[in-house]
């Protein structure tokens, strides 16, 4: 049930000890062989789409058009994604994009396929997708572009910390 309103709270914890802190801990639990880099990734993402998700039914949409902008914001999410997993280590702007044609020919395959369920029938009727407003898609993609700062933030302390 979603309930509206306005809520006052008591700060209970910090760090680990919050919900998100311990989503952190059970996931580097629960999949060892996961980097802190990794873990750090799927938390950006995972609180991306937590907030866009409430975002939209605070804004009265219906589950299935708050469904859908997750969708949308995922699709968004994984091609910044993998642009910027090209390297752990230097900058996804110091590597051109067609250096890997491959990789990012598929990820425009992929961008077009969803656009395209979007606006034909046949992914209404069966992905129940539907258009974004140019805001909203918008928006999704700037909140997509957390992840390549946090990232990029993350390259340059690497850089920073193996120079000293």
């Amino acid at each position: 049930m979603v309930v509206r309103g306005r809520a006052r709270g008591v700060v209970e914890s910090i760090g680990l000890g919050t919900a998100v802190g311990r989503l952190a801990r059970d996931v580097t639990e629960l999949a060892p062989g996961l980097s802190p880099l990794q873990v750090r990734m799927a938390l950006v993402m995972a609180g991306l789409g937590l907030g866009a998700f409430t975002w939209a039914l605070s804004h009265d949409w219906e589950v299935e058009a708050a469904r859908n902008l997750l969708l949308y914001l995922f699709v968004i999410l994984e091609i910044v994604h993998i642009g910027n997993c090209r390297s752990e280590t230097r900058s996804a702007f110091a590597i051109p994009p067609w250096r890997n044609p491959v990789l990012m020919g598929g990820s425009l395959i992929a961008l077009g396929l969803h656009l395209s369920a979007m606006v034909m029938p046949l992914g209404h009727r069966f992905l129940h997708t539907q258009p974004l407003a140019l805001s909203v898609a918008g928006g999704a993609v700037a909140a997509s572009l957390l992840l390549l700062v946090v990232m990029e933030a993350q390259k340059l302390l690497h850089a920073r910390r193996d120079s000293h």
